[in-house]
């Protein structure tokens, strides 16, 4: 285990990665940090910066990433609807409040995935997305849950 700032991370060997339970918008929130060899303290250093990075602007991150969502997959997820349980078309507004992260994934250069819970509109896949701390989300994809 180490112990930060942002809590307790447990060493995961096979994976090569920190694993914790941080806040995010009130909410734990499972964070798993990617890193070449999890006993290089210079290694997960970088990796708990780009961490602090992201929750410093937690919610205006949060806000980007379900906008980029809602604009990506509420199309679908109109597709995908069963009109007999949800009558009306799901507008963007309606998608981004719906979605929420529930786990991030982030490596020590700063690269970062996202997966949200979908409230059920996409039954049996997951939402993702994937970009890098300084640039910001760049992909979006409803992918099959593992």
């Amino acid at each position: 285990m180490i112990g930060t700032r942002f809590g307790y991370f447990k060493r995961n060997l096979k994976n090569q990665r920190l694993e914790a339970q941080i806040n995010w918008l009130e909410k734990n929130v499972p964070v798993f940090l990617r890193v070449e060899d999890v006993y290089d303290e210079q290694e997960f250093g970088f990796a708990f910066g780009k961490l602090a990075t992201l929750l410093d602007r937690q919610e205006g991150e949060d806000f980007k990433f379900r906008k980029l969502a809602s604009e990506k997959l509420t199309p679908l997820a109109n597709e995908w609807r069963d009109i007999t349980v949800e009558p009306e078309k799901i507008s963007e507004k309606t998608f981004a409040s719906r979605i929420s992260v529930s786990s991030i994934r982030l490596d020590y250069s700063g690269r970062i995935a996202v997966n949200f819970h979908d409230d059920g509109m996409f039954s049996g896949y997951q939402i993702m997305a994937y970009g890098n701390i300084e640039y910001g989300i760049q992909v979006v994809n409803m992918e099959l849950n593992n």
